[in-house]
């Protein structure tokens, strides 16, 4: 990350994902193997104690926004499955963001915030100053946590009536 934070999309060219997921690669614990980070959210959704909507729409925030970021200015901008499998993007998804005491119930919220969790991830990372943005990011949006929690669904079946 602060290879492509100060030189740009083609210093982190030559990275192989192999590399990034089997955690060749220097960085801390939680910044590195993020395929048995991976394995381990996928693990605790088949379990049921977390639910699936938080880590994959973080996930896909994170993707969308990069993939944004990357088709306007491929130069500059790594792509998106390079800002997945590095920094502390998965063990944000699963193991941060999915705290039950902090994340919203309800499903609709639940995927709100999950994106825009993964939006501010690259956010911080392209415009801050930290070169990993999980952890800054997971804090702000349980900061807007109790606003996602206020978005009520009308029960399924149920008409809104004219007055």
């Amino acid at each position: 990350l602060l290879r492509l934070k100060y030189f740009g999309a083609s210093a982190v060219a030559d990275m192989s994902y192999a590399d990034l997921l089997l955690g060749f690669q220097l960085g801390g614990l939680g910044a590195t193997q993020a395929g048995l980070l991976f394995l381990g959210g996928l693990y605790l959704i088949l379990k049921g104690v977390i639910r699936w909507e938080i880590p994959l729409t973080f996930l896909l925030g994170t993707v969308f926004t990069a993939f944004c970021f990357r088709m306007a200015d491929p130069a500059l901008y790594a792509d998106p499955l390079f800002h997945v499998c590095t920094g502390s993007t998965i063990l944000a998804a699963f193991f941060l963001a999915t705290e039950d005491s902090c994340s919203p119930h309800r499903r609709l919220p639940m995927c709100l915030y999950g994106l825009t969790g993964g939006a501010l991830v690259v956010i911080i990372r392209i415009f801050g100053i930290y070169t990993d943005g999980a952890p800054f990011a997971v804090m702000l949006i349980n900061l807007l946590a109790p606003m996602f929690g206020l978005i009520k669904t009308p029960p399924f079946g149920t008409r809104k009536e004219d007055k």
